[in-house]
């Protein structure tokens, strides 16, 4: 439990520091097309950039969670996938208007095989050199 609860943490500080860190720039970066938190919101590209990042920290969460996982690390990662999938459906339900129910959707459906890539990433890693 330990393991998929710091993947969990691992995936959400990570996806939460992007997005401080890339919503400001894009509206620094493109003020014609993005002149406000709104328009970011509304925007496509940004939607899909979002969707790309966060598969990213999903797939870093499952790594992490295989990686501390005291056995079967693919299982761990394959566990924190199905939690992660529950939290943004209740998400959604409780979050209304933030998203449209498209784009929860997609996030819930990305979550468990991105979460699954990373526990597959953790094993196929070269175990260091034992001297």
């Amino acid at each position: 439990m330990l393991a998929v609860t710091a993947g969990i943490v691992t995936l959400t500080v990570t996806s939460f520091a992007i997005e401080w860190l890339v919503n400001p720039l894009l509206l620094r970066l493109y003020p014609g097309t993005l002149p406000d938190e709104a328009a970011l919101a509304k925007s496509d590209w940004v939607r899909a950039l979002t969707f790309a990042y966060s598969s990213v920290c999903v797939a870093l969460g499952g790594y992490v969670c295989a990686a501390l996982a005291p056995r079967r690390p693919l299982r761990h990662a394959q566990v924190m996938g199905i939690v992660q999938v529950g939290m943004t459906v209740l998400a959604m339900l409780s979050l209304t208007g933030i998203a449209s129910f498209v784009q929860w959707m997609i996030a819930a459906a990305l979550a468990f095989p991105a979460a699954v890539a990373g526990g597959w990433f953790y094993g196929r890693r070269k175990p260091a050199a034992v001297p």
